[in-house]
């Protein structure tokens, strides 16, 4: 019952600074050494008694006793649906914002208007798009998506070479790879969203799914 009321408690305050995970439930009801008997108690819980939910590592724990959508099976089936990708790159560059970026301070001490223009671009595209004329903007930024550590150390090396074109400038990202089971995860929500059609008629099951999107996105 301790571990409900907890559970309960943290939902309703739906915090993400109070997660209600496994380890949060073990430091409010567990007493030293119990640790285990609390987890085993809440996997009996969520398994065998079917009163908790898992919302997974970042939403932890709801109580779920209001839903005619098994969201278990529906992201069981979203595994095997999806799948796995190994690239990062191909699923992030078409929804990168492209906005032109003004340059403020030179406007404010000169009154002079630059902008430039952001272009993102894979590895192996990046001698093509460093190249490429001069868009009708003053000058390009110009951003290489790096999947992995080799691919940062190839477009910083491709960056110090680069020469004779001042209005060009290349900023270099951190390695994407690790963003993979973030991707995978919201497309996995996407796919459930989108291939449970029972969910239109589930507000709390839909308003979960929802949760799942925002936690990822």
């Amino acid at each position: 019952m301790a571990i409900l009321k907890t559970v309960g408690l943290l939902n309703l305050i739906n915090s993400p600074d109070l997660v209600p995970s496994e380890e949060a439930i073990v430091l409010a009801v567990g007493r030293p050494g119990a640790e285990a008997r609390v987890l085993a108690a809440i996997q009996w819980l969520h398994r065998e008694r079917h009163v908790l939910y898992s919302r997974g590592k970042q939403g932890g724990y709801c109580l779920w006793s209001h839903t005619s959508v098994n969201l278990d099976a529906a992201y069981e089936a979203a595994l095997r649906a999806v799948g796995s990708h190994k690239k990062v790159t191909a699923h992030i560059k078409d929804n990168l914002g492209t906005r032109p970026i003004v340059a403020r301070r030179h406007y404010i001490q000169t009154g002079n208007l630059r902008h430039f223009d952001v272009a993102y671009c894979t590895l192996a595209e990046l001698d093509k798009t460093a190249s490429d004329l001069a868009p009708p903007a003053d000058g390009r930024i110009l951003i290489p998506l790096c999947e992995t550590q080799e691919d940062v150390q190839l477009a910083t090396t491709f960056a110090r070479a680069f020469k004779g074109r001042p209005e060009r400038l290349i900023g270099i990202t951190e390695p994407l790879a690790s963003f993979s089971g973030l991707l995978q995860e919201l497309e996995r929500w996407n796919w459930v969203a989108k291939s449970i059609p029972e969910l239109k008629d589930d507000r709390y099951a839909g308003e979960e799914v929802a949760r799942q999107r925002c936690l990822t996105e």
